[in-house]
């Protein structure tokens, strides 16, 4: 299918560096869920990323930035992103999202949740934490195939509950503050929040290598950005350091989990098998061949 059309309902913005092993799934779910267009800002990748970009702007469902910045100025750079969804493509709602989330509407695909709102114009996606486990036989299947266990409670490496993100109905002059978490406009704006959140998968932790290069390149980036404060960024600030220090990142260890490990996680009701993903996706590739 090719669509040309200038005229969206709803957009997702993507902020990616080197996510080749994540990033044509994340779309084509995104996209079999209803999301009409991707807007994707393209960061120094050195993988098979751009290849990917590059494929799906050739059929029409994504329109491509390219940013030659290192300094990880993601609220500039997805605010740019989510102002061209209003002005340039007249949609009415916008998803702010990474390369590592799945959104998920309850019983419905994510364009009729947004369709059947009216009067709302923030909606909250709750993310939850897939698990990766550790493959001593270095199984390279995709990650939705050997990632299908979902924690109950998620946190990030500072302990704290795994932060919110925010969908947004389009607006000529919002801001997305660094992270996704919130959205602000110059104009006033009063939040009126969906009742029914959107759930997230989360799929953070792929491999050891994976998510440390994520933290070095990520790491190096905010310390290269003087424009904003040691807060901003902090968990990855932690770990970058940590990981130039030990060679190794704490938080990343101890969530890449044995079988044995995994067992015991299920007995303690800490995680249980969600094959929601990874049921859409294999029915998307099935389509596909």
């Amino acid at each position: 299918m090719n669509n040309f059309s200038k005229d969206y309902f709803l957009i997702m913005t993507l902020l990616v560096r080197n996510e080749e092993d994540i990033l044509k799934e994340n779309i084509e779910f995104h996209l079999n869920q209803g999301v009409d267009h991707i807007i994707a800002t393209n960061n120094l990748s050195t993988d098979g990323t751009t290849q990917i970009l590059e494929d799906f702007k050739k059929e029409g469902y994504l329109t491509l930035i390219n940013e030659q910045s290192d300094v990880y100025a993601q609220s500039i750079w997805v605010t740019k992103m989510a102002r061209m969804a209003y002005k340039e493509f007249n949609s009415k709602w916008v998803i702010n999202n990474d390369a590592d989330e799945f959104w998920l509407a309850k019983n419905k695909n994510l364009k009729s949740f947004f369709q059947s709102l009216s009067k709302e114009n923030i909606v909250i996606g709750e993310r939850k934490d897939m698990i990766c486990i550790l493959d001593d036989k270095k199984d390279k299947s995709p990650f939705y195939e050997r990632m299908i266990y979902r924690k109950n409670f998620s946190v990030n490496s500072l302990g704290k509950k795994l932060p919110v993100k925010v969908a947004h109905r389009a607006m000529p002059y919002v801001k997305v503050c660094q992270g996704n978490h919130r959205v602000k406009n110059n104009f006033p704006f009063f939040e009126k929040k969906a009742t029914e959140k959107l759930e997230i998968l989360h799929y953070p932790i792929r491999s050891e290598e994976q998510f440390n290069q994520k933290i070095m390149l990520g790491g190096a980036a905010y310390e290269r950005n003087k424009e904003l404060t040691k807060n901003v960024g902090k968990t990855w600030r932690i770990m970058y350091k940590e990981l130039l220090e030990k060679k190794e990142i704490k938080f990343c260890k101890e969530n890449i989990y044995s079988k044995y490990d995994l067992e015991k996680l299920i007995n303690n009701g800490e995680v249980e098998k969600d094959l929601r993903v990874f049921n859409y996706l294999k029915e998307i590739k099935a389509k596909l061949n």
